[in-house]
């Protein structure tokens, strides 16, 4: 029998660290990186300049290769190929995160997001200081994620779950966003400039538990919504005034500390929502179903 001589390779696993990884999804650059790294890693201060430059263009370099694989998390973990702690759990959560001021931004405007949409992300730049590049991540992962959960059957943050491991916070921001962006629900900071993200996000998330159709927490129940139109039409802005100045008493009584305007801590208004009757969320939603 013939002798067959093969040549076998076995490299060593990619080395990834997370303090650089964590710079390229916020889309700084390598020069940016490098200065960070050299004032604030004591482990590579003494290093030449040159050194931490090149040992940081391989590391962008590495995401830039392993940014398919982010894109289906399930077939990133566990990864053979790379030197990651937890799995690479870690990256994941990093580059799914959501920018506050970009996620507000990108459902602002009860529209879908579409291919075309893109065109427009230079004016969330230019309004948050966001680099491009993180606000271009975080609409092509909320884009991604949404193809990836409609149409399918079960609760929106558990099927996120499901198919990209997202963290319970993380799964409740993508499933809110995508309740409003398939709804074209407008929430833009023009119309609702006290909503801050996190009380937008708590909002949803009751609405979408609460006043469902009964089929997917991605409806809201149409009977319902027509008695809600007409209950807009008898609410006046004087009612409206009587219900926030009931809140805002029964919240300076409670805790005298906060302040006097409810604008300043809607967060903490919702995080008393099951005490406080639900006119404050009512206030929201009869200004945002418009299109029913």
């Amino acid at each position: 029998m013939d002798k067959i001589d093969l040549l076998t390779c076995i490299p060593d696993p990619l080395s990834i660290e997370e303090d650089v990884f964590e710079f390229w999804v916020t889309g700084y650059t390598v020069e940016h990186t490098v200065e960070n790294r050299l004032k604030t890693d004591i482990t590579i201060g003494s290093y030449d300049r040159v050194v931490v430059d090149i040992d940081t263009r391989d590391q962008f370099q590495t995401f830039e290769l392993l940014e398919g694989l982010l894109k289906k998390p399930q077939s990133f973990r566990p990864s053979p190929v790379a030197n990651v702690p937890n799995g690479g759990d870690n990256l994941i959560q990093l580059y799914y995160s959501l920018d506050p001021e970009v996620a507000r931004e990108l459902v602002g405007k009860g529209r879908k997001i579409t291919a075309k949409f893109r065109k427009d992300l230079d004016s969330i730049y230019e309004k948050t200081g966001i680099p491009l590049k993180s606000v271009l991540r975080q609409y092509d992962n909320i884009r991604r994620i949404y193809r990836e959960v409609d149409e399918k059957e079960g609760k929106v943050a558990v099927n996120i779950q499901r198919y990209y491991g997202l963290s319970q916070s993380l799964c409740q921001q993508y499933a809110a966003i995508i309740f409003l962006l398939d709804n074209r629900i407008d929430v833009s900071p023009r119309k609702l400039p006290s909503l801050r993200y996190p009380a937008l996000v708590k909002c949803v998330t009751v609405i979408m538990s609460e006043w469902g159709d009964g089929v997917s927490d991605m409806g809201v129940d149409r009977s319902f919504l027509k008695e809600l139109h007409s209950l807009k039409d008898r609410i006046s802005d004087a009612v409206l005034q009587t219900v926030f100045s009931h809140v805002n008493e029964v919240m300076r009584v409670a805790h005298p500390e906060f302040p006097k305007s409810l604008c300043e801590y809607d967060c903490i208004v919702l995080e008393y929502c099951s005490l406080i009757p639900l006119q404050y969320m009512l206030y929201y939603t009869l200004y945002t179903i418009q299109h029913y």
